[in-house]
C-alpha cells in the first residue's frame, strides 16, 4: 500500500499538537485556565475570587468564590473539578481550607458554618459545628505545634483581627479579638482608593497567614476588587497574634499594569518541591465589579526576612509549580509577547469592537464578531516571521447568558492555524472536538513552529449562545531581530508635599514596544513595578511616605528585555540621579 508522506506528516503533527494538548504541559500562564461559572443571579459575566490553594494527602486542592465546587490537581497542570454534593455550603464568599491530621477543613464568610472531609475528592462533607465566631474573609491557619488561630475582617477602612481557637471544642475561641492591623492611608500610598491609588477610602480585606522560617506572614487586600490597583500588603511578626509590623518593601503582590491587574486577596501555599507562590484575584470589572479570574505568581522570601512576589511579566508563560528549574527565582520560561500592538484582519464585527482590541494588553477590551456562528475568525499579522512557543486565547461573553452556572450543551470550540505566507495554513492547536468551556485557553505547543501569521477560527457554537469574542489573543515566543536599546533619560519626581507619589519620564527606546518601571526599597530590591505600553511617562501613587525608593527602567519588545542601564534614587543624592521637585497632588 502506498502511503502518502505529506498527508502522513500532516496527521502525524496534528496528533502530536492533540496530544500535547491533552498531556500535562510544563508551563502556564494566567490567568489560570479554569473553567470559569457564570454569575446565577444574571448569567452574563464569569466569578471566580477570594482563592486558595492547600496541599492535602500529595494533592493540590484550588478553592474560590461562586465556582460552586473546587478544583484538585496531582501536579497543578491538570485540574480536575468536584462539585460537592449539599454536604457542604458552598455558595458563600471567601472560602477557608486548612488540615488537622486526616481531615481537611472548610469554613467561609458570612459566618460561615465549619465542616470536614477525609475525601474531598468525592464531594462529600460532614458538617462540625455552626459559624464559632463572627467572621468575614477569613483565613484559618494551624501552627507548628498544631495551635489554630483565626484571621478576619472586610470593611471599608477596616483592619485585619485574629483570635486562637480550641480545635478540641467545635473550634471556639480561646482568646478575646486582637486588632492585628488598621489601615494607613495616610502612609500607604497602595491602600489609597483608584486604579491607579488616585483617591477614595479602601475596603480592606483578604487576610492570610503563612508561616516561614519562625516569621508570621500576615498578608491583606486592599484597596478594592474592582480596582486595577488591588493588591497584597503584608506585615511580620514574631507571634501569630502580633504586634505586625508593616514590610519594608509592602505590597508584597502587586501588578496593576498588563494584562493581569488587580491581584489580591489570595494566600501563599507551597509546591510539593518546598517554593513559594501565591494565588489571587484577577481584575476585570467590566460588567460587574465581581467579575474576576485568579492568577499564581511564584513568591520569595530574602534572607533579611522581606516578602515579594515575581508579578512583573508574571502573566507571560510561567513553568508550572514543581517544575521550576533550580535558580529560575521568577520561574519564566523566557518567551516573549509577539502579538502586542500587531494588525489584525476580522470575519466580522460587532458593537465596534475592534480587531486591535484583541491584540492590547487590556482584559477590559475586547474584539467581537457579530455572532458566535461557526467560522467565524480573527489572523494576527506578527509582522514578520517568528518563532512561536505557546498561544493563549481569552474568551470574552459578549451577549452571553448562561443561567445555570455552566454550559453544558455547549463548549469552547476553536482552531488555530499558523502560515508564513497568508496563504499555506499549518493547525497548531485544535480544540474542534473538545467538551470543555475554557476562556483563557493556554497551549504550549509540543514543537516550535516558524510563521507570520496566527489564526484562530470559531469551531461550534460559543458557550451562553454568546458572540465569538476575544479580550486577548496572546501569541509568545521569539521575533527574529534585536532587542531594544536601552532607556536614557530618565527623570524621578518625587513630591515634596505628598511622599507616596512620584512621577517618572524618560526617553523613548528605539525598538522598544513597552517599559518595566522597576522600583523598590534599595537598587538590588526592584521588587514592585508598573508595565507602560506605549508611553514614557508615569505617575505612581503607591508609595510607603518613609521609605525611600530606587528605580530602572527596561525596554522589552518581542526579542526580549534590554535592562535599564542605571538605578535612580528619589533623594537627589549620586551621579545618576534626579532631585525630586515636583509637588503633585495628594490622593
Amino acid at each position: 500500500m502506498r502511503v502518502n508522506r505529506k498527508n502522513l506528516f500532516a496527521a502525524m503533527a496534528l496528533w502530536m499538537a492533540a496530544m500535547g494538548q491533552a498531556g500535562a504541559q510544563d508551563t502556564f500562564c494566567n490567568p489560570l485556565n479554569l473553567e470559569y461559572r457564570f454569575n446565577l443571579e444574571t448569567g452574563t459575566y464569569r466569578e471566580a475570587a477570594d482563592p486558595m490553594v492547600i496541599l492535602y494527602q500529595g494533592d493540590y486542592y484550588l478553592f474560590a468564590s461562586k465556582s460552586g465546587g473546587y478544583w484538585w490537581s496531582e501536579d497543578f497542570a491538570d485540574w480536575h473539578f468536584v462539585a460537592p454534593d449539599k454536604s457542604l455550603d458552598i455558595e458563600k464568599y471567601a472560602p477557608a481550607v486548612w488540615q488537622i491530621g486526616e481531615w481537611m477543613y472548610y469554613t467561609s464568610s458570612e459566618s460561615g458554618a465549619i465542616y470536614r472531609s477525609k475525601n474531598p475528592k468525592s464531594g462529600r462533607w460532614y458538617k462540625v459545628c455552626d459559624n464559632p465566631h463572627p467572621w468575614n474573609d477569613p483565613w484559618i491557619f494551624v501552627d507548628d505545634d498544631q495551635r489554630v488561630y483565626a484571621y478576619w475582617g472586610s470593611g471599608e477602612s477596616g483592619g485585619i483581627s485574629c483570635c486562637e481557637l480550641d480545635p478540641d471544642d467545635n473550634f471556639k475561641p480561646l482568646t478575646e479579638d486582637v486588632v492585628c492591623i488598621k489601615t494607613n492611608t495616610e502612609e500607604h500610598g497602595y491602600e489609597v482608593g483608584g486604579d491607579n491609588n488616585e483617591s477614595g477610602n479602601p475596603w480592606t480585606e483578604g487576610a492570610a497567614m503563612f508561616k516561614h522560617e519562625g516569621k508570621y506572614y500576615l498578608t491583606y487586600a486592599v484597596p478594592g476588587t474592582q480596582l486595577r490597583s488591588y493588591c497584597d500588603g503584608y506585615y511580620v511578626s514574631d507571634s501569630p497574634m502580633g504586634p505586625f509590623t508593616v514590610g519594608k518593601n509592602s505590597p508584597a503582590t502587586f501588578k496593576s499594569r498588563g494584562f493581569v491587574t488587580g491581584v489580591g486577596h489570595g494566600g501563599l501555599f507551597t509546591d510539593k518541591t518546598g517554593r513559594i507562590w501565591t494565588i489571587d484575584c484577577v481584575n476585570i470589572a467590566n460588567k460587574h465589579w465581581f467579575e474576576r479570574r485568579l492568577a499564581v505568581f511564584p513568591v520569595t522570601v530574602e534572607e533579611d526576612g522581606l516578602l515579594h512576589t515575581h508579578t512583573a511579566m508574571g502573566d507571560y508563560p510561567l513553568y508550572v509549580p514543581g517544575q521550576v528549574p533550580e535558580g529560575n527565582e521568577n520561574a519564566s520560561k523566557g518567551w516573549n509577547l509577539l502579538s502586542y500592538g500587531k494588525k489584525a484582519k476580522i470575519s466580522s464585527l460587532r458593537d465596534n469592537r475592534l480587531g486591535k482590541f484583541a491584540l492590547d494588553e487590556d482584559m477590559r477590551t475586547f474584539w467581537s464578531a457579530k455572532d458566535g456562528s461557526e467560522g467565524q475568525w480573527l489572523s494576527v499579522d506578527l509582522g514578520t516571521v517568528c518563532t512561536i512557543n505557546a498561544v493563549q486565547p481569552n474568551f470574552y461573553e459578549h451577549e452571553a447568558v448562561c443561567m445555570d452556572g455552566r454550559d453544558r450543551e455547549r463548549a469552547t470550540k476553536y482552531v488555530i492555524e499558523c502560515s508564513e505566507d497568508e496563504k499555506t495554513w499549518q493547525v497548531i492547536v485544535d480544540r474542534s472536538g473538545t467538551e470543555l468551556d475554557l476562556t483563557h485557553d493556554y497551549t504550549e505547543l509540543p514543537e516550535q513552529v516558524e510563521a507570520r501569521y496566527v489564526r484562530i477560527t470559531n469551531k461550534g457554537e460559543v458557550p451562553g449562545g454568546g458572540c465569538f469574542a476575544l479580550s486577548d489573543f496572546r501569541v509568545f515566543g521569539t521575533a527574529k531581530g534585536d532587542k531594544p536599546v536601552a532607556v536614557g533619560g530618565v527623570k524621578v519626581e518625587r513630591s515634596a508635599s505628598d511622599r507616596r507619589c512620584a512621577r517618572l519620564s524618560w526617553d523613548a527606546s528605539s525598538g522598544a514596544e513597552g517599559y518595566l518601571v522597576r522600583f523598590g526599597i534599595a537598587p538590588d530590591k526592584l521588587w514592585n513595578h508598573y508595565m507602560v505600553w506605549g508611553e514614557t511617562a508615569l505617575d505612581i501613587r503607591s508609595l510607603m511616605t518613609g521609605t525611600s525608593y530606587y528605580y530602572r527602567v527596561d525596554a522589552l519588545n518581542g526579542n526580549g528585555v534590554t535592562e535599564g542601564t542605571e538605578v535612580y534614587d528619589d533623594q537627589g543624592a549620586g551621579t545618576s540621579i534626579v532631585a525630586c521637585v515636583a509637588e503633585g497632588s495628594k490622593p
